[in-house]
């Protein structure tokens, strides 16, 4: 009997040898060190050389199959505990365990890649190569644990900015001249702005002062006893105050039309109820309030569309025919400023000026300030695919990771995980992705993932013949999986053994659309390919005579061909 071993994609037998190359002891047992193996947990083999009287090196059989950092060595396949093969081939033909020990008389072979089939001799004994020093004599020094000082930055990262700084921020770099006092009210301040806001405020609601609440009733008390000349007086003077504060807000409307920037200066902040900033109850002077601001940062830019926002002596609200013109001047100012790419300062006026929190954010983005733009997405934009993408183009993976995560973009959080050098912690939800991809058949997309971002190219190819087998989009999937195979000879054995193994009638016209695809890579296979091609052709063509139009694709130069198929399908017709 001839036995023969042929290349083979995946190995069909335990890995329980290992190749070391070297003529010298000494060489073994430096690899066996390197490999972290000790000698009780194997058996070792000299393998004969090229020439006579020489050796190649030694054979390293494992008592049990075990993963193992080979290095420089090669592995071995096990067949039936006595005949030891390389690597990704098989045995042809398969043999039974009773068939290979009477071929091989009980004695262990090996089929050497450089020379051939070798009887192995006895194994080495070690205790007569090795001369151990005595017990009494070892003496087992342990170094103490040191410090790993690395010796290179492999990541750095920026630490993402909260909304109130990104504010800030933006107030220091365009507005070098604003003093800000950031300190919190005291709690007899806190007492003396709920009063004021009371007494001053909206009117109250019907029924409220039914309602079980002593201050209810001590307010509606207060404003009874308030009714009366006095009162008018008080309006009288708020009729005043209000028309020198349409005078006040005129200028600034002025001003807007000729020096936006300079305007901007003076600009209010609005909200839907109107204004407020003066420099007396209820007045409004043009002055520059980003230099005179005394309210804190929050009393700015606190959340709500309602309410007035405090100024540094009083609030006013102006009537909404004025609050309408300024935000139309607001937005015509930050268009243009977008339009002229001063993103920076456009922010400004979206966030401070008129809240509009997601124009403000975008125009952050568009300045290259995406730690900045994510902060404010997240905070009243409530945006988080959107502060995930800014965090991850601005070098900010971990917060992009956990926003990710929450948002269940596996494949994104695999990406970001490798771009750190995190592997493990990437294949975790790669897995999760491919499991998605593979229950709905979409294993070209599954192998992808393995083959392109975790760099394992078997299970890739198993994923892509498992959509061959199951006919799902099965041409692209053999394409996508004969691909791999690099130079002409491997690819023409692999496609004569998924001709033979992958294919039957329910699939050989799909087969034949798949050499048709791999015809043009290698001039030297396409004899085999249209051996195959006229194979399947001629055992369809007589229930399908228009199939011999696929001839066309493996004799491109031959003219007759063509005009031998199209009268056939005349004839046919």
């Amino acid at each position: 009997m001839q036995l023969a071993v042929h290349p083979y994609h995946k190995n069909s037998y335990p890995r329980r040898g290992i190749l070391v190359r070297g003529a010298h002891v000494a060489d073994w047992l430096l690899q066996v060190q390197a490999m972290e193996l000790s000698l009780e947990e194997l058996t070792a083999y000299p393998v004969p050389g090229t020439t006579a009287n020489s050796i190649w090196g030694c054979l390293l059989v494992l008592h049990e199959e075990r993963n193992v950092r080979i290095g420089k060595n090669d592995y071995c396949q096990c067949v039936r505990e006595r005949l030891y093969l390389p690597e990704n081939s098989r045995l042809y033909p398969e043999l039974s365990a009773a068939e290979l020990d009477r071929l091989l008389k009980d004695r262990p072979h090996l089929f050497h890649p450089e020379t051939g089939w070798v009887e192995l001799p006895e194994p080495v004994g070690w205790a007569k190569l090795l001369q151990l020093p005595a017990e009494s004599e070892r003496q087992i020094i342990t170094p103490e644990a040191t410090v790993f000082i690395p010796s290179r930055a492999h990541n750095f990262y920026r630490q993402s900015l909260p909304f109130e700084e990104v504010l800030e921020g933006l107030d220091i770099e365009l507005l070098p001249g604003r003093k800000s006092n950031t300190r919190p009210l005291s709690f007899w301040e806190k007492v003396k702005l709920r009063l004021l806001r009371l007494l001053f405020g909206k009117p109250l609601p019907p029924g409220a002062a039914g309602k079980n609440h002593w201050w209810t009733r001590l307010l509606s008390r207060l404003r009874l006893k308030l009714r009366s000349k006095w009162m008018d007086k008080m309006q009288a003077s708020l009729d005043e105050l209000e028309e020198r504060n349409n005078r006040e807000v005129d200028k600034l409307l002025e001003l807007f039309r000729k020096n936006p920037m300079e305007a901007l200066k003076y600009a209010i902040p609005i909200d839907s109820e109107g204004v407020s900033r003066g420099s007396g109850p209820g007045s409004y002077v043009l002055t520059q309030l980003w230099g005179n601001l005394s309210a804190s940062m929050s009393n700015w830019f606190g959340g709500g569309s309602g309410g007035s926002v405090s100024g540094s002596s009083g609030s006013v609200r102006l009537g909404k025919n004025y609050v309408d013109r300024l935000n139309q001047e607001y937005r015509n100012t930050a268009q243009n400023l977008m339009k002229n790419k001063e993103y920076q300062q456009a922010a400004f006026v979206y966030l401070r000026l008129l809240k509009d929190y997601y124009s403000g954010a975008d125009a952050l983005e568009k300045a290259g300030l995406y730690s900045e733009a994510a902060s404010v997405y997240l905070k009243y934009a409530n945006n988080k695919l959107r502060a995930a993408e800014c965090y991850e183009r601005g070098g900010l993976p971990l917060e992009a990771i956990g926003l990710y995560k929450e948002l269940q973009r596996d494949e994104k959080v695999g990406d970001l995980y490798l771009s750190i050098g995190k592997k493990k912690e990437a294949r975790l939800h790669y897995e999760k992705v491919i499991g998605q991809y593979a229950d709905n058949h979409q294993y070209i997309k599954a192998a992808m993932i393995y083959r392109d971002k975790l760099d394992e190219l078997e299970p890739a190819q198993a994923l892509l013949l498992q959509g061959w087998q199951k006919d799902r989009d099965a041409v692209n999937c053999l394409n996508y999986y004969l691909a791999t195979q690099a130079g002409p000879q491997p690819l023409e054995r692999e496609i004569k053994r998924l001709y033979a193994q992958e294919t039957d009638e329910r699939n050989r016209d799909k087969y034949l659309q798949v050499l048709k695809y791999q015809v043009d890579r290698y001039e030297e296979i396409q004899d085999t390919l249209r051996d195959i091609a006229y194979e399947i052709v001629a055992g369809r063509i007589g229930t399908d005579p228009f199939i011999a139009s696929e001839l066309q694709a493996f004799n491109k130069k031959d003219k007759r061909l063509l005009k031998d198929i199209l009268l056939y399908r005349q004839q046919q017709r």
